[in-house]
Parts: C-alpha cells; sequence; structure tokens
C-alpha cells in the first residue's frame, strides 16, 4: 500500500513538472516571437484561405490549441487594403468553396476586392469545388469577386440559387402530448411559429420571399457587373444549375480548368521564377504580423477609436470568455466594454460592430443603454451590422449615431415572442404524477408541466406588449420614425439591408470604409484623418493566458480543461450547432430557426 501511495505521489510530481516545463517552454517560445516578427519577402502573393471559416472576433489563445491561429475578418479587410498599395506584393489569391461566409460578409470582402484591383495587380480565385453537391451559389458569389477563377477538373459550379427552409413541430408535439404555449408580437415575427402551426404563415412566408429574392437580385446585379460576359444570362443560368467543371467554362461562369499544382505553377510563373522556384504566399496574419516588425514606433496613430463586437446569439448568463466564440454574445462584456469607452478619455468614438440573431430581451435592452449613454456622453457611435442584426442585433444597434448594412445583411425583425411547453398529459399518459407546493398564487407560472392560469396568462400577455411597445417606441425615436413609419418597418418583418433602408431602419449601405468616414464626419474630422482601433475588450495574449496558469491554484486543473476544450470543441459544435431550433425561449427577441441553402 505504501509503495502504490509513493507511486502516485511521483506521478503527480512528474505530471506537475511537465506542465511547469511545458508552461515555460511555451512562455520562451511567445516571447521570442514577439522578439523576431515574421519578415516581409521581397515579392509575394497575399493568400486567403476562404475555404475555413473566417471569425469575426479573435479568439483567446490558447498553448493548447491544435488549431492554427487564423487572422480575424477585419485582419483580411486591413491586409487587402495595405497591399493595394505594396509593391512587395503582386496579387491577391484567394482558395474559394465549402461556404465559409455569409452574404453580407462576401459583400464585404467583395468591396475590399475590387478596390484592390483598381492597383492593376492580379486577383485570383481557385477552387477544389464550388458546392456542386451541396449549393455552391454564395461560393460562386465569393469567386466572382475576383478577375479570374479557376476550377479543379474534378469539381463543379453549384449555381443553383438560394432557398430557406424552417422546420414545424406542432404535430410531431401533439404526438408526444406536448401543447405548446406561445405567443408573439406580431404578424411576421414566426419565431414561435415552429412549435405552434404546422407550417408558415402568409406573412412570414411574405417576408421570407422578400428576403431571398432580394439576395438573388443583388447576387445577379453584382456578378454580371464583374463579369461582364454573364450580362443578362445569370438568371437562366442560375435556373439551369449546377455545372459540370467543362460546361461551367463554357458558359463562361470560369476562366481555367486546372489541378492544384498546375494552378501553382501558373502563379510562378507571373512571378517570374522557375517550376521549382519559390513563389511566396503569405497569409493576412503573417503579412500584418511582418508590417507591425516594420512600423515606425514614433508614427502618429491618430485618433483613437474603440472597436466592439458584439457577434452571435444575445445570451443572459454570459461568462465573460465564451467556449463557442463567435456563436455567443456576451452582453455584460460587450456592455462593459461600452463603459470603459466612455470613461477612457483617449478613446473619441466607437466602432459597434453586429453580427447577432438577437436573444434576451433586458440584455439586449442594457446593452442598448450603454449605448445611450455614450453618445450622452459626446462619444459618437458608428454601428455597422454585418451578416446579420435582427431582433436583439438589431436593438443593440439601432441606438448608434449612424447606422451602416450591407445589402444583403438580415435586418430588423423587431418583435417578441416566448412561451413554454406543456407536458401535464405527457406525463400522465406515462404515468408520472407531478406534485407542487408553492407560496405566491402565480409561482408555478413558468412550470413545465401545468398551463398558464387565466391569471398567468393575463400577466404573460402583458409582458409580451410591453417588449413589443417598449422595442418599437425605442426604435422610432432612435430613427426618427412617426407612427406609420416604425409599424410599417417593424411587426417582425425582416429585411434585406437594401430594403431596410428604404424604411428607415439603416443610414448608409457599405462596410468598414464607409464606417470609418462616418466616424470621421461626426467627430469632425478631415476625409483622410488617421483612425486607430482599439480592440475592447482587449483579449488576452498567450503569454496573458500562460500567467493566468501559472498563478492559479491547480495548474494542473486549468491545463486538463484547456486540452479538453480544445480536443472536444469540434465536435461538441457539430452536436449542439442545430439544438438551438427545439430550445424553448422565454422572452426572446430572435430569428425563428431557419435553415439557408445557397
Amino acid at each position: 500500500m505504501r509503495n502504490l501511495g509513493r507511486f502516485f505521489l511521483w506521478l503527480f510530481a512528474a505530471l506537475g513538472g511537465l506542465v511547469i516545463i511545458g508552461t515555460v517552454a511555451v512562455a520562451i517560445l511567445v516571447l521570442r516571437y514577439e522578439k523576431e516578427p515574421p519578415q516581409m519577402p521581397d515579392q509575394a502573393y497575399l493568400w486567403l484561405d476562404l475555404t475555413a471559416p473566417v471569425p469575426e472576433k479573435p479568439h483567446a489563445p490558447t498553448p493548447f490549441s491544435q488549431e492554427a491561429p487564423q487572422a480575424t475578418f477585419l485582419e483580411h479587410l486591413n491586409a487587402i487594403e495595405k497591399a493595394k498599395d505594396d509593391p512587395r506584393i503582386t496579387g491577391v489569391v484567394a482558395l474559394v468553396g465549402y461556404g465559409s461566409l455569409g452574404t453580407a460578409h462576401i459583400q464585404e470582402l467583395r468591396d475590399a476586392i475590387a478596390d484592390f484591383r483598381k492597383s492593376g495587380k492580379m486577383t485570383i480565385a481557385y477552387a477544389e469545388d464550388l458546392g456542386s453537391f451541396g449549393g455552391g451559389t454564395l461560393d460562386y458569389y465569393t469567386a466572382t469577386a475576383f478577375e479570374q477563377v479557376w476550377l479543379q477538373p474534378s469539381g463543379g459550379v453549384g449555381l443553383t440559387g438560394l432557398a430557406l427552409e424552417t422546420p414545424y413541430f406542432a404535430k410531431a408535439l401533439d404526438k408526444l402530448n406536448i401543447e405548446a404555449r406561445f405567443e408573439q408580437r406580431q404578424e411576421f415575427k414566426g419565431g414561435a411559429d415552429p412549435f405552434t402551426r404546422t407550417g408558415m404563415s402568409v406573412p412570414v412566408r411574405q417576408s421570407l420571399e422578400q428576403m431571398v429574392d432580394g439576395w438573388m437580385a443583388q447576387i445577379v446585379r453584382d456578378t454580371e457587373t464583374d463579369r461582364p460576359q454573364l450580362q443578362g444570362r445569370l438568371r437562366n443560368l442560375v435556373d439551369n444549375g449546377p455545372y459540370l467543371a467543362e460546361d461551367a467554362l463554357k458558359d463562361g461562369l470560369i476562366d481555367r480548368i486546372a489541378y492544384r499544382d498546375e494552378f501553382e505553377d501558373h502563379l510562378r510563373a507571373e512571378a517570374g521564377v522557375g517550376k521549382d522556384g519559390d513563389y511566396t504566399p503569405i497569409s493576412p496574419a503573417a503579412y500584418l504580423a511582418a508590417l507591425a516588425g516594420e512600423a515606425d514606433d514614433n508614427a502618429d496613430s491618430g485618433t483613437e477609436i474603440a472597436l466592439i463586437q458584439g457577434v452571435g446569439a444575445i445570451v443572459p448568463n454570459g461568462d465573460g470568455k465564451g467556449l463557442w466564440d463567435d456563436k455567443t454574445f456576451d452582453p455584460y462584456l460587450v456592455a462593459d466594454a461600452l463603459r470603459t469607452a466612455r470613461e477612457d478619455d483617449k478613446i473619441q468614438a466607437v466602432l459597434l460592430r453586429v453580427d447577432s440573431p438577437g436573444g434576451a430581451y433586458a440584455q439586449s435592452d442594457m446593452v442598448w443603454r450603454e449605448v445611450q449613454r455614450l453618445r450622452e456622453a459626446g462619444k459618437p457611435v458608428v454601428a455597422q451590422m454585418t451578416d446579420m442584426a435582427a431582433s436583439g442585433g438589431y436593438f443593440v444597434s439601432m441606438g448608434a449615431d449612424h447606422v451602416i448594412a450591407q445589402p444583403g445583411t438580415l435586418t430588423g425583425s423587431i418583435g417578441v415572442y416566448a412561451g413554454k411547453f406543456v407536458t401535464q398529459a405527457l406525463w400522465d399518459k406515462l404515468g408520472v404524477k407531478w406534485e407542487r407546493v408553492q407560496t405566491g398564487k402565480n409561482a408555478g407560472m413558468w412550470s413545465m408541466v401545468t398551463d398558464f392560469s387565466d391569471q398567468e396568462l393575463v400577466k404573460f400577455r402583458q409582458f409580451l406588449d410591453f417588449v413589443y411597445d417598449d422595442f418599437t417606441s425605442k426604435a422610432a425615436d432612435n430613427r426618427g420614425l412617426d407612427k406609420a413609419g416604425i409599424d410599417r418597418a417593424a411587426r417582425g418583418r425582416i429585411w434585406t439591408g437594401e430594403d431596410a433602408l428604404q424604411v428607415g431602419l439603416v443610414d448608409e449601405l457599405g462596410g468598414l470604409p464607409e464606417a470609418k468616414a462616418a466616424l470621421r464626419r461626426l467627430l469632425k474630422l478631415d476625409e483622410g484623418a488617421k483612425l486607430s482601433f482599439t480592440l475592447l475588450p482587449h483579449p488576452p495574449t498567450l503569454l496573458e493566458e500562460l500567467q493566468h496558469l501559472l498563478s492559479a491554484e491547480n495548474p494542473l486543473e486549468l491545463v486538463a480543461a484547456s486540452a479538453v476544450q480544445s480536443t472536444v470543441k469540434a465536435q461538441a459544435e457539430a452536436v449542439l450547432g442545430d439544438l438551438s431550433a427545439l430550445q424553448t425561449n422565454v422572452g426572446m427577441i430572435q430569428m425563428p430557426p431557419i435553415r439557408i441553402s445557397r
């Protein structure tokens, strides 16, 4: 027994030693990296891998992550902008496919590539496949931002249009003896419909059809502009897709068919090096790091602007860091960042970048209030909405001094739904009897067993009416809309950004360049005045993460947790990703569950 105890003692000591040695080793590597930034080659292509997810927010680093660091979307835009005037960058090359970007992000990227093309430098996209078996309309939309589109011989172009699908569970719930007690405000708000209806209502169908038709019109317009050979033909091509590579080439959808090695040989030839030479691709992250290493520390940094990002569903109990990265909008973290920006004298304005389907009402209102306080303090706020600013996502954006959306930004859905499932009949059928003791007449109001009493139902409806009235009155005030105007824009309707501009929900269409121009106008700066963006809250560096680990009472436990998180994250997301469609939402101002085929 004593020998067994010694064995475990030595085992734990060895594990602890390994943790410390590993931590110190990684810290040394971090310090070395910080001292020796990547070197910029004399000639390079800016290489964008758009087949991998491009995060909106920077992710907190971990020494145990198995994933290579990926540049954020804004870092991609920044790299493209800087590469335009950098003589060492001879072009932009992109790997495209597998649906990594949404409509508005694609439009923002397309704008950046269009601006880069003014330099006369090469832009070229390569794809193994453009969604021939999964819908490739948005992949193709991405690719056509580039002058040339190359495709692998075995690939195809899945140009088939767009489709939205949403499930309706009412009959399934009936079979399970479960009653859905949900209500919503108003008729275009479809969040509760999947639980209470057997099919799509006329108003919801009308709203969704208008949105998808708007997206398709934008895709056709932009694609035919960038590929004049398709002028007037794209609609017909969409109706006859998908296409094998040879057919896509004949119809002018692509420019070349080649394997990846042949594509890279072409890049070498363009760079003027031999077949075995190095044409030097450089990623946005490496390029920006190299430029940072060359920067003049004494250069004027410009007017300081806080960049605050609200990404994902607005959760009522954010944990400050978020296991799922871009998938959850921590309202407490965002509100605290807005507060910090208001109290920091160095920060002159805020760019609030939002990509959210909405979520908890009270927490959305909390973030909205902090935006108002910033404006009251004399610090302008520009809200830039990306793929989605719906319900709570629009709520947190609408109070800004200037609201910007891309033409394809899903916007609005000003409304509310809430409710619960009643499972009494199910339990009765199973022979299970629930008993309750309570104090307070309405204490069991949110029981998932029993239905609302008459008194509870009155209170429930009062809450919904209050939320809808509060949302619409604040939206009308922020956007300068009269009663008729807000009624026309609200009632749960969802809009593309282009349509939202027409009904007064946004001020301008565009992306980061338009947001910068708006900030300069609001601050009364010259048109070309330099802006310096400070990300709030500041994500911890790898060294800070290591310092946290070393200062912990039980570093071994933290190491294990970090390692497990990195290992199971992808599997957990795959399993849990679609379950939000079945979640019971109480007091939610959120988009209904929709699957987009593109």
